[in-house]
Parts: structure tokens; sequence; C-alpha cells
């Protein structure tokens, strides 16, 4: 578990912050590979189109952020590339991580699972559920939700061109204990300088600062409660001051769906 353990909201909910780093074989995996080429900053323009349909849930008392954090990218890509909307289970995604023990994960592993097995509609997995056993249908299902190409982002101007390209982003980035209060008048969090503890999913909008610096949106999963209705924005240091730190985009995802019965 990294220095800071926990969350604590105002509501008294504790957020276990569990994201450890993902194992040097799933870095490997992208050694000389990188994204398509990043669009530069100044010609990107301020958005803000979050689906008002893709919710901000709440991941309870469980270590899931990076669980939540996924699939939430995975709903975003598809709602970009068109498809029709399906909520799908974060707790499929723990659960097949970690196997009913509440020890946390990395951001490599869930980009692994969801390309491999895909995630199956929230409907098929009991909500807070993550014992990693889950009915034939459920598993069946998952695989119509698949990450078909996922890529790791290691620069903020690739973090940036992915939001800009309509992409789910799976981000760490290091929560405090100033993450429980207000945001500040940008709508930012406090900038934590330590380990990226915590996984958020970022897409949906950029915006300039008066000091002229882009920043992106962010949807958390610690209920609408939290800041601006569960989002806020990140700034270049919310990503750079982590002692490490790492993303993912959620490219394209599965359209020919399986016969599932």
């Amino acid at each position: 578990m990294t220095s800071t353990e926990y969350v604590e909201l105002p509501s008294g909910q504790r957020i276990p912050l569990l994201l450890t780093p993902s194992p040097p074989e799933f870095l490997a995996r992208f050694k000389g590979a990188r994204p398509s080429a990043v669009i530069p900053s100044n010609e990107i323009p301020d958005f803000d189109l979050w689906p008002a349909f893709i919710k901000i849930r709440n991941q309870g008392s469980v270590g899931a952020c990076n669980s939540f954090a996924s699939t939430t990218a995975v709903e975003f890509t598809r709602a970009m590339n068109g498809l029709d909307f399906v909520e799908l289970s974060p707790w499929f995604v723990y659960g097949r991580l970690v196997n009913g023990w509440d020890v946390g994960s990395n951001i490599g592993q869930a980009l692994t699972l969801v390309e491999q097995e895909g995630i199956p509609p929230n409907t098929e997995v009991r909500w807070g559920d993550y014992s990693g056993k889950y009915s034939e249908s459920a598993r069946t299902k998952a695989l119509n939700f698949r990450v078909e190409i996922g890529n790791r982002l290691e620069t903020w101007n690739e973090i940036l061109t992915a939001v800009a390209l309509r992409r789910g982003v799976n981000l760490s980035v290091c929560a405090t204990a100033g993450w429980s209060g207000r945001l500040d008048s940008n709508g930012c969090p406090p900038v934590g300088r330590g380990p990226g503890n915590h996984a958020v999913m970022c897409g949906g909008g950029i915006k300039t600062l008066p000091n002229g610096e882009r920043c992106i949106k962010m949807c958390n999963s610690w209920g609408v409660e939290w800041g601006a209705e569960g989002h806020c924005w990140l700034t270049r240091a919310h990503f750079e001051e982590g002692t490490w730190r790492e993303a993912f985009e959620v490219v394209t995802v599965v359209t020919d769906e399986l016969l599932t019965g």
C-alpha cells in the first residue's frame, strides 16, 4: 500500500488507494511502440462534451479505482464510436484481477484483461461482487465489449492528444488527503507529489486556464458528491509530479457482437 493509504470523504467514506505499478513484462510489451503522431497543443480547441448517459459511479470502500477507470474508458470510447450505450460492470474487472481479495491492481493488468476477456453488462454481475466467480453468461457476454486496440501513453502531450481524439484514458494520479475537499477556482484538485496511487478515467473535455495551461476532464469513481458532480480538471502537474506514473488509451473496441442467446 502507498504512503497515503486512503482518502476520507466528508460523508465519512474512506477510499483505499491501492493502485500499484504495472509489472516490467507489461511495460516491455510497448517497448519501441508509440501512439500515433501527437497533435500540437495549440491546434487542439477547448471542448466539454461528456456524455450525460455515462454515469458517475461510486467504488465504495473497496480499492477498485483501476477497474472503474478502465470500465468507464471502454464505455466512453464506445460512445465516441457511435455504438449503443451499454453500462458495463467494473466489479467483473476487479474480481477477475483480484479473485475476491481487495488488494488493488495495476493499469497493465486492467488493459490486458479488457483486451482478452472484455467486460460484461452491469446487469450480469451483482453490484459489489469482486469474487472473480461469474456466470458463463457474464463471461460470454463480456467478449462483446473487449478492447481491440489499447496504447500505453508516456507523456502529457500523448495524453492530451488521446483526449482530443475522443478516446477514453485510464490515468494514474497521486491522490492525497486534500482530494477529499473542494476543488480550486479552476476546478482542479490538489497536485499530489508521490506515487500514482489512484486510477481515474480522463476524456470528454479540454480547457485552457487563464495562465494558458491546458487541462483535461477527469471522471472519478467516488460518487457525484465529489468534485463537480464527480468530475474535475487535471493539469500536466497532476500526471508528471508522480514519482511513478502510467496511462493507457482505449483506441478501438470490438464492434461485431457475438451470438449470446
